[in-house]
């Protein structure tokens, strides 16, 4: 029975000293390389050879099982995140490696696999799984000589390197914040913070005050009878858990809801500078300020409207202060087991937090923390752009394949 296939045999991006070439070869994985097993470790001691698995790194032993360049791609559990190991090695049996490459260079064969939705190929029921027979029947067009694989390889290799940087920068931002927070706010079984601004450093000792003594309201909304059938793309925002970041609004996938509907929830509307706390799942313990974009919002059963009482809290300490390892150890006190799931209001009032005596104080803090955020999330932006402009040289750097047989594409 014939198969369908879409091909196109040349990249819809190709190098201008490339483009009069000869076409690409289109070629199954088996004439390209050989699969090779990985093998247990456990008999081999201590040593400086790192072994993998189908997750990544696991620990290091004193002796190999290949030397060289691999693309690997997992046999079992992870199957759709490839790696590209160089030098010694050892592979566990969750994890494929490739050798013995024929026409082609490993690099080019560790961007191919990127390119692969590989769980279209998964075998198992349960746990993911690849096989060696369904891996050598994928076929893909190979540029006809390995000058143009490198010139494809080195240019996505820059924009890795690029992305490995951001993402490094991303990571020192966030790991900057978490050391300020350490400092900016007393630690346990003291009094004053061990760094604090020149201006208020004979302002005197903070005092632990309950969030219920500081607040207005706590309380969380309710979700529509019917459900998703009630939202509507305009009208009143109703926010979410998935709404709610570490510190900003995630505003892309934002529900709303009708006049009619908003009537009858008067006592969940958003205020500004409202402080929303998400309460149950994973994504619990998550904290951001109320701006104008939800103002006149409704919040649903998973997200707490916490308003300060204006007289002694400030709304962007709060938030960071229920951020910081401080404010989630709290929280995470509450969850039985170590499981986050939920959080009632009374709990919510008794949360404990160090407060200095000026409001100004504390502004100067959460304007510290605040801009930080701010600043990660550019980095971060741009990290995920680079991320996506990766995507996109990878759809247009090898010729589109498509097929409805399983195994062949």
């Amino acid at each position: 029975m014939s198969k369908q296939t879409k091909t196109a045999s040349v990249p819809g991006l190709r190098f201008p000293e490339f483009k009069k070439s000869d076409e690409w070869i289109l070629k199954p994985f088996s004439l390209l390389f050989k699969i090779g097993n990985g093998k247990d470790y456990k008999h081999l001691s201590n040593g400086n050879i790192p072994v993998y698995g189908s997750g990544g790194y696991m620990l290091s032993v004193n002796d190999h099982l290949y030397d060289g360049e691999s693309a690997c791609i997992g046999r079992k559990g992870t199957i759709d995140k490839p790696i590209f190991l160089t030098g010694k090695f050892w592979t566990v049996d969750t994890l494929f490696y490739t050798h013995s490459f024929v026409d082609c260079i490993p690099k080019f064969i560790f961007y191919m696999f990127q390119g692969i939705v590989w769980t279209k190929h998964n075998e198992a029921g349960g746990v993911p799984s690849l096989s060696k027979e369904i891996i050598n029947k994928i076929k893909r067009f190979v540029p006809p000589g390995v000058d143009e694989q490198k010139k494809i390889t080195d240019c996505l290799s820059s924009i890795d390197d690029l992305i490995t940087a951001q993402s490094e920068k991303v990571n020192f931002l966030k790991n900057y914040k978490k050391g300020l927070l350490q400092q900016l706010f007393p630690q346990e079984g003291e009094t004053v913070p061990r760094l604090r601004f020149p201006k208020f450093k004979k302002s005197g000792e903070w005092k632990m005050e309950k969030l219920g003594d500081l607040t207005t309201k706590i309380g969380s909304g309710i979700t529509p009878k019917g459900g998703s059938e009630n939202y509507k793309t305009s009208g009143r925002p109703f926010i979410r858990s998935q709404n709610v970041g570490r510190g900003y609004l995630i505003l892309d996938d934002v529900v709303h809801i009708n006049e009619q509907m908003h009537s009858t929830f008067s006592s969940t509307e958003i205020k500004l500078n409202d402080v929303l706390l998400n309460i149950t799942g994973a994504s619990i313990g998550r904290s951001v300020v109320a701006d104008k974009r939800i103002v006149g919002g409704n919040v649903n059963q998973h997200v707490c409207i916490i308003r300060y009482n204006g007289e002694s809290l400030h709304p962007t300490y709060l938030c960071q202060y229920l951020l910081s390892p401080y404010g989630q150890n709290q929280i995470d006190s509450f969850q039985g087991g170590g499981n986050r799931e939920g959080l009632n209001f009374a709990q919510i009032r008794s949360f404990v937090l160090p407060l200095p005596k000026s409001l100004d104080e504390q502004k100067l803090i959460s304007d510290l923390f605040f801009s930080l955020d701010e600043l990660t999330a550019l980095e971060n932006d741009k990290f995920e752009q680079l991320k996506s402009h990766k995507n996109g040289l990878l759809q247009k750097l090898f010729p589109e394949i498509e097929s409805d047989e399983k195994g062949n594409s």
